[in-house]
């Protein structure tokens, strides 16, 4: 396994099979393509190819093309959300989209010499083109003629950069460029390039255009409250100035550490980042409405100020003040529960609204979320009492629960449930990925032959919690109640042949000084699951900067994972 260009790996799959050693390369990755990964005229046709990625469901498992000379035309969608044509009919400029049902598409567009991706970016970078040009991008598609007109490829890349821009402070922290999210080589998977678009998210309505944006450090989401409408000519000069951040709130979370937050600003066109302010010398820029400021005295009393800043140059009016002290001791009271929870449903989201009192010792709030009001596990989390769940498919119910936070992890009592069903009828797609039962599909690897699990004879309480000693597990079939924790130089040892069946919310954990041995074989794998076939239905298994070469990882089957903070079945940090 490789990962370019990153430091932590996340494997998010309902069934995942790993029949490989756990190995992790970090490579630099210039995202050179040759002619034939581009795409453009190979042979006797035009040969259009790229990703479609979304973090909805696709209403048909293609994309659909049409030529600026008027001919329309499909190609099939595969696992990896990838799609490639043959002899493309017409001329270029191709718009290309994809369905994601309820009369609402996702847009791309190939020039047919490079790679061409279709993701909300793209979607809304040719929407406010069309717009400025005085088109309906949908009627232009819909209709049996000639396009009128398509950006050429200069336009669509000044176009693509004054949207971007906004964004741009965000994407460096994902260590993304423009260049992969309109013509990268990518899979749908969960990873690199789309693991940046499945967490950052343009969306637009009426009035203007939201930036859903997520920190990757802490994992905190946070939603634009005001940004540019698509009737909006970006490239010229912006005068105006953001909006002041309010609420700005520094809570202290150790004697030498301090968590600043704040309400995210709007702006005519929208905010790219912050400027934060201790003791009113500029320390940190940040895009994201929470910073974390360390090496501090103890005891010691600090100052903090916020100034917003668009793409422009433009800065607001500096925040109010917000003082706090580092802690002398532990804090150990919990934040009073979220109240008078409030559900606003869309086709294409949830609103979510609700109260906090003493809001000033709260530093962000998690978001729980299921079907149904037993089956809730965690989403995402906020700094701000509001935030628009765009994970959700239409036509379908969700409930939501909300839980208050503090600086020193404090939590606070879960919030009741509140439930509502998404407006607009419900999207399924079938996906052809015929092969053998137990084999990942497309997978040319080992076949693996996995036995069901006996859930009746499945009984054994697997005894282990804190793992301090070299411990073995022997073959059979487990059930574990606890989370497992691997540390203080110890290995856990799996044989081959082992199940074992975690609870709700539960996980293993190899701390830095632990290790992990778990290699089963073709006819033997081992198998960890979940109490209940439901993906997400246990945490998985996180390697916490755990650098023994006694990792290994072979022939072990991870199902029904992911439901952690870390949203991944299989997550490694390094």
């Amino acid at each position: 396994m490789m990962v370019r260009g990153v430091s932590v790996l996340f494997i998010k799959a309902i069934r995942l099979a790993v029949y490989f050693c756990l190995l992790i390369l970090v490579a630099a990755c210039d995202g050179n393509l040759s002619p034939e990964e581009e795409g453009g005229v190979i042979g006797t046709g035009v040969v259009l190819r790229g990703t479609a990625s979304d973090n909805r469901t696709f209403a048909r498992n293609e994309i659909e093309i049409k030529a600026i000379t008027g001919e329309k035309s499909t190609a099939n969608i595969d696992k990896n959300g990838r799609y490639i044509t043959q002899k493309t009919p017409g001329n270029a400029p191709y718009l290309i989209r994809i369905d994601l049902g309820n009369n609402e598409y996702r847009y791309g567009i190939s020039h047919a010499n490079k790679t061409a991706n279709i993701n909300s970016f793209t979607d809304i970078i040719l929407r406010n083109w069309y717009v400025q040009n005085g088109y309906d991008i949908n009627m232009q598609f819909s209709i049996d003629t000639a396009l009128s007109d398509a950006p050429s490829v200069t336009e669509y890349a000044e176009s693509a950069s004054d949207v971007i821009d906004i964004v741009r402070l965000v994407l460096n922290a994902y260590q993304i460029s423009q260049e992969q999210i309109l013509h990268g080589s990518f899979d749908a998977n969960d990873l690199g390039v789309d693991a940046f678009l499945k967490k950052n998210i343009l969306l637009a309505d009426e009035t203007s255009v939201s930036f859903v944006i997520t920190d990757p450090k802490t994992r905190t989401q946070s939603t634009s409250p005001k940004g540019f409408s698509l009737s909006d000519s970006l490239g010229v000069a912006d005068l105006e100035a953001p909006e002041t951040p309010a609420s700005v709130r520094a809570i202290a979370s150790s004697s030498s550490e301090m968590i600043i937050v704040w309400e995210p600003a709007g702006d005519n066109i929208g905010v790219m980042g912050y400027q934060v302010f201790r003791d009113k010398v500029h320390i940190a820029t940040t895009p994201f409405p929470v910073y974390i400021d360390s090496g501090l005295q103890a005891g010691t009393s600090y100052s903090y100020e916020v100034i917003a800043l668009d793409a422009e140059g433009n800065s607001s009016v500096v925040s109010i003040s917000s003082f706090a002290n580092t802690l002398t001791m532990p804090d150990t009271t919990s934040p009073p529960m979220p109240s008078a929870l409030t559900l606003t449903p869309w086709v294409d989201r949830m609103n979510l609204l609700w109260g906090q009192t003493d809001i000033g010792d709260v530093v962000g709030f998690n978001i729980y979320r299921g079907s149904n009001e037993d089956d809730i596990s965690f989403l995402t989390r906020v700094t701000s009492s509001l935030m628009a769940d765009v994970t959700v498919s239409s036509g379908t119910r969700y409930c939501y629960r909300i839980q208050a936070i503090d600086a020193s992890e404090n939590l606070s009592e879960l919030s009741p449930v509140r439930c509502e069903s998404t407006l607009g009828e419900t999207v399924t797609t079938e996906f052809d990925y015929s092969g053998e039962e137990g084999v990942l599909p497309g997978s040319t690897n080992a076949l693996l032959n996995i036995p069901p699990i006996d859930t009746e004879n499945c009984t054994t309480e697997l005894a282990i919690r804190n793992v301090t000693s070299d411990t073995s597990i022997e073959a059979g079939c487990y059930i574990a109640n606890d989370d497992i924790y691997v540390e203080d130089s110890a290995t856990l040892t799996i044989a081959a042949g082992t199940t074992i069946r975690f609870a709700a919310g539960r996980k293993v954990l190899v701390r830095e000084s632990g290790a992990m041995t778990a290699v089963g074989s073709s006819t033997q794998p081992i198998v960890l699951s979940g109490f209940d076939s439901t993906p997400g239905y246990w945490q998985g298994v996180e390697f916490d900067e755990s650098n023994s070469s006694r990792n290994k990882f072979s022939y072990v089957v991870l199902e029904y994972a992911g439901g952690g903070q870390n949203e991944a079945a299989l997550f490694v940090g390094s």
